[in-house]
């Protein structure tokens, strides 16, 4: 077989127009759809709030507010 010589490319884009059109179509649905997905599991996802910590935090408390050590223990050896 040979090549050959027949490069109409308005012939081309002529017939070939229609599953170019479909192709890019479907490819900005597909783009569409993959974005979609992943804002709706990035909004359903557990924030920094939302996480359960099995730990429970110790609360601070200020120097001021700490209750003073008892002054009358004494200590028998």
């Amino acid at each position: 077989m040979s090549h050959s010589d027949n490069h109409d490319l308005d012939r081309q884009a002529k017939r070939h127009k229609g599953p170019l059109i479909g192709i890019s179509a479907g490819l900005i649905f597909a783009a569409v759809l993959l974005f979609w997905w992943l804002g709706s599991e990035a909004a359903d996802a557990p924030g920094p709030t939302d996480a359960t910590d099995p730990a429970p935090q110790s609360q601070d408390i200020a120097p001021d507010q700490a209750s003073p050590a008892p002054q009358d223990v004494t200590v028998e050896d």
